[in-house]
């Protein structure tokens, strides 16, 4: 599951992309969810500097299905993920919208779990 929140504006300027990752324990023991965690975060360090907005913050939840899943579709289902986070952003006119959370499952995501 992707979910994504404008960050408050700084002070001085500089935003950036900022991501996090979480497994929960329905994931598996502590062995397994650090390894999702790791595929998570390979993924991102592909996708998230050619897609990621500026300004805005993303949390990246592992799921218990994700395991068995190919790291390729894995990379495509983020930048999937991001696409429709990013049309959804500018349909909804995120312009006066300080601080706002969309979330999007991906594919091979147990929705719920």
């Amino acid at each position: 599951m992707l979910q994504a929140a404008l960050q408050p504006e700084p002070p001085h300027g500089g935003r950036a992309v900022r991501v996090g990752f979480t497994a929960s324990r329905k994931v598996g023991n502590a062995v397994v969810r650090n390894r999702a965690k790791r595929r998570l975060r390979a993924a991102a360090a592909v996708v998230l500097p050619r897609l990621g907005q500026p300004g805005t913050d993303y949390v990246l939840i592992a799921r218990a299905a994700m395991q068995e899943r190919p790291y390729r579709a894995l990379v495509e289902d983020l930048e999937a993920a991001l696409k429709r986070l990013t049309r959804e952003r500018r349909r909804a006119g995120a312009g006066p919208v300080r601080r706002s959370t969309m979330e999007h499952e991906m594919q091979g995501a147990e929705p719920g779990a």
